[in-house]
C-alpha cells in the first residue's frame, strides 16, 4: 500500500523534499575523499538525508556503515555497533557470528559467515565475550575497523556517525580518540551530524575542536517552500484529493516548513479529507488543531523540562513564541548576563536559533502550544 505523508521516521526517496542539491552535494563530496558534518535542531530531517545519500551510494557499489549515537547507550554496544554495521556490507548477520562467540570458539568456528570476515574482524569479534577486555583497546581496533574492511575487500566506505553530540553522555575523551585515527584513514569517507549547534560548532567550528578544518559544515534549515508545496499538491493529487496552491501554503504558514510538522499535519488532514476528495481552508486548521493536541504529552514535557532547568528559559521561549521582533534584552529585568547564559544554554539544547542578530524558536509547534498557555 502506498504511504501518503509518512512521518514519524527516516524517509528516503520522493518523500525526502527540497533537499536534493544537498544530497548531491555531499555525494560528490565524499566521492572526493572529503568529509562533512550537518547540523540541525531534532526532526529537522537529518538522518533521512543522510540514509538517501548513503542509499545512493551503495547503489554504486559504496560500503557503507551507520552508527546513531541517540540509541547507543555504552561504549562496548558503541564498538559491537561499528562492526556490526560494517560487516553487513557483504550480507554477513553479525549479530549470528558475535552470537556464536558468545558462545565459545568452537560455535564461532562452526559459522561459515566467519569465512568472509577478515582475519581482523575475527579477532574482533571474539574480543566482544570476553568480560576482562580493556574496552579502551577494542575500541581502538573497532574505530578502524572500517577502514581495514574496506581495504580488505578492495572498496571504498562512507560511514555515518549519526547524533555525535550524544557522544558526551558516553566519554567526551572519545571525540579526540576518533579524529586522531579518522586523519590517518584512507578509503573511508565519513559523515557526522548533530542536533545541538553549539555542541557541534565546538567541535567542528572551534579552532581548539577536535575536529577543527576535518569536514565541511552545513546548517539545514526548514524545507524551501517551493518544492515542499509541488510535493503537498502532487501527493494529494496521488491520492485523488485535490488541494489549492493558496491552501498549499496554508498548511506551510502553519508549520514554517518544518519537515516533521508539516508531513504530520497533511497525513492528519488526509485522514480526515479523503472521503470527501477535496481539502479545503477550515480543513486545515482542523488538521494543525489534532496534529497539535495529539503532541500535548511530548509538548508538555519539553515546557516541563525547560522549568526544571531555568524558569528564565521557560520565559525567554515564552516571549520568542509571540514575539521574535523585538530585543529579549530589553523585555526583561534579569541581569544582562543571566540573560545572556539563558541563551547559550537554548541553543545548546536546539530549541532556538540566532540568524541575523535576532533568536527564534526552531519548534512551530511548540511555538503555538507557548502561545496559548499560563506559564
Amino acid at each position: 500500500m502506498e504511504e501518503i505523508f509518512p512521518f514519524g521516521r527516516p524517509v528516503t526517496g520522493e518523500h525526502l523534499v527540497g533537499r536534493e542539491s544537498l544530497v548531491e552535494e555531499l555525494i560528490s563530496l565524499v566521492k572526493n575523499n572529503q568529509s562533512a558534518m550537518l547540523v540541525a535542531p531534532r526532526r529537522y530531517g537529518k538522518t533521512s538525508l543522510l540514509l538517501e545519500v548513503m542509499r545512493r551510494l551503495k547503489d554504486e557499489g559504496w560500503y557503507v556503515g551507520n552508527v546513531d549515537f541517540f540509541d547507543i547507550p555504552t561504549l562496548d554496544k558503541l564498538a559491537e555497533k561499528i562492526v556490526k554495521t560494517t560487516i553487513e556490507n557483504k550480507f554477513i548477520s553479525a549479530d549470528k557470528i558475535i552470537s556464536a562467540a558468545r558462545k565459545g570458539i568452537m560455535a564461532l568456528r562452526e559459522s561459515m559467515e566467519i569465512k568472509q570476515v577478515t582475519q581482523n574482524g575475527m579477532e574482533i569479534i571474539l574480543s566482544f565475550p570476553e568480560a576482562e577486555k580493556d574496552i579502551d583497546a577494542l575500541l581502538d581496533e573497532c574505530l578502524d575497523f572500517p577502514e581495514h574492511f574496506a581495504a580488505k575487500q578492495k572498496a571504498r566506505m562512507c560511514f555515518i556517525y549519526d547524533e555525535l553530540g550524544d557522544i558526551s553522555k558516553m566519554n567526551a575523551a572519545l571525540i579526540k580518540k576518533m579524529r586522531s585515527k579518522f586523519q590517518m584513514h584512507k578509503k573511508t569517507v565519513y559523515l557526522f551530524s548533530g542536533s545541538q549547534e553549539s555542541v557541534m560548532r565546538d567541535i567542528f567550528v572551534d579552532k581548539k575542536g577536535a575536529f577543527y578544518g576535518f569536514c565541511r559544515v552545513f546548517e539545514l534549515g526548514a524545507v524551501p517552500a517551493e518544492p515542499f508545496k509541488h510535493y503537498i499538491i502532487r501527493t494529494f493529487d496521488r491520492a485523488h484529493i485535490t488541494i489549492s496552491s493558496d491552501d498549499a501554503d496554508g498548511i506551510l504558514d502553519q508549520t514554517q516548513g518544518h519537515p516533521y510538522y508539516t508531513q504530520y499535519v497533511c497525513q492528519t488532514i488526509y485522514l480526515n479529507v479523503k472521503e470527501k476528495r477535496n481539502v479545503e481552508t477550515c480543513d486545515i486548521k482542523d488538521g494543525f488543531e489534532q496534529a497539535l493536541v495529539s503532541q500535548q504529552t511530548y509538548l508538555d514535557s519539553l515546557r516541563a523540562s525547560l522549568k526544571h532547568d531555568s524558569i528564565l528559559q521557560l520565559r525567554l521561549c515564552a516571549f520568542l513564541a509571540k514575539d521574535e521582533q523585538r530585543s529579549v534584552y530589553s523585555q526583561f529585568d534579569d541581569n544582562r548576563q543571566n540573560i545572556y547564559s539563558a541563551l547559550q544554554s537554548l541553543i545548546k539544547k536546539g530549541m532556538i536559533r540566532k540568524t541575523d542578530n535576532r533568536y527564534t524558536l526552531t519548534d512551530p509547534f511548540f511555538k503555538q502550544y507557548l502561545r496559548r498557555i499560563e506559564l
